[in-house]
């Protein structure tokens, strides 16, 4: 929902009615996950997607009837509905999607385009299909109601699910707020990864201690530029195993004490750049400074999948890969 929150607040100040059509479910394979959503307004505009073009088609028609009527509703799409095959879903799974003229609780546009961490109840069957409850992290007055205390477990986990209480099913989907990317050195190859990290939904720091370099007007896409040595931002910045770490700079006096950082860290993702020769020296070097080989198997280098690419924008396409890859537990180490 996060990408289509400004559409949603135009429609709201503009009066306008519109449904919402979120995806609860998803059997087998699926092009789009739970939680992608598709709001389509009583002029016909549409915003936002559920299945990258499969079902849009006919959703629009289902969403502009529930827009006349009032009245929520489930539809299914997939293998064993011949419709779902008429409108293009060929990959084999099945959708479930609620689709509802809403009224979002307040606050909760603010919330996502805020990056504030929050969850979303929607109460998608029962008599009281449609409702939506706003929950925030450690909201005690949520936590003797059983989806509210489900919601802050979900929030923990950055993970959206639908669930069955006996007031009916409820889908509680989370909003977190953007993951970090760290990119150390201001280099032509940091402000090429600084857009494939914006791209990716990374909020993207660029950090370099040269100021002569490390200036916004050389990386106007980061959301921010700082001028401090590596492993002195990393002893305050906010590292998770969603945080993602770009060493570019393969300078021994930048990337060795930012790595030797970097590995007390949880971060999930931590890639240095440089030749053969430089990472065998590297890792000599950081040998010497007590790190163990299971430590150092966690720095990707060289970094980035081997597609041959060679310009900034290829090895940034590349750093990504492998990040995806990752993070979907498709990396071979």
């Amino acid at each position: 929902m996060k990408d289509i929150a400004p559409q949603l607040r135009i429609w709201q100040q503009q009066g306008k009615r519109f449904a919402m059509a979120t995806l609860v479910k998803v059997d087998r394979s699926a092009p789009k996950p739970p939680g992608s959503v598709m709001a389509v307004c009583e002029d016909g505009t549409v915003a936002g997607s559920v299945s990258g073009g499969c079902v849009e088609s006919a959703l629009h028609e289902e969403a502009l009837g529930v827009i006349q009527s009032g009245a929520p509703k489930t539809v299914t799409y997939g293998i064993s509905d011949t419709e779902g095959w008429n409108v293009g879903l060929a990959c084999g799974g099945q959708l479930h999607l609620f689709v509802d003229r809403p009224e979002l609780p307040a606050g909760l546009l603010e919330a996502i385009e805020g990056s504030e961490p929050v969850a979303l109840a929607t109460v998608v069957s029962g008599e009281t299909a449609g409702r939506r409850t706003l929950i925030r992290p450690d909201d005690q007055s949520q936590t003797a109601d059983p989806v509210g205390a489900d919601a802050q477990i979900l929030l923990a986990k950055q993970a959206t699910e639908l669930r069955s209480y006996p007031e009916g099913d409820v889908f509680i989907q989370t909003f977190a707020p953007a993951a970090e990317m760290y990119v150390f050195g201001a280099v032509d190859f940091s402000a090429a990864m600084t857009r494939m990290g914006k791209f990716l939904g990374y909020h993207v720091i660029v950090i370099d201690p040269r100021a002569v370099f490390a200036t916004k007007e050389r990386f106007p896409d980061a959301d921010q530029v700082v001028v401090d040595w590596p492993d002195k931002f990393l002893a305050r910045a906010a590292i998770g195993p969603s945080t993602a770490m770009i060493i570019l700079t393969h300078d021994p006096k930048f990337d060795i004490p930012a790595l030797l950082h970097a590995l007390k860290t949880d971060a999930g993702y931590i890639g240095a750049m440089g030749a053969k020769r430089t990472n065998e020296e590297r890792f000599r070097k950081l040998r010497e400074a007590g790190c163990s080989e299971e430590q150092l198997a966690r720095i990707h280098a060289p970094i980035g999948l081997d597609i041959g690419g060679k310009s900034p924008e290829e090895t940034a396409v590349s750093i990504a890969a492998e990040i995806i890859a990752l993070r979907n537990g498709k990396l071979q180490r």
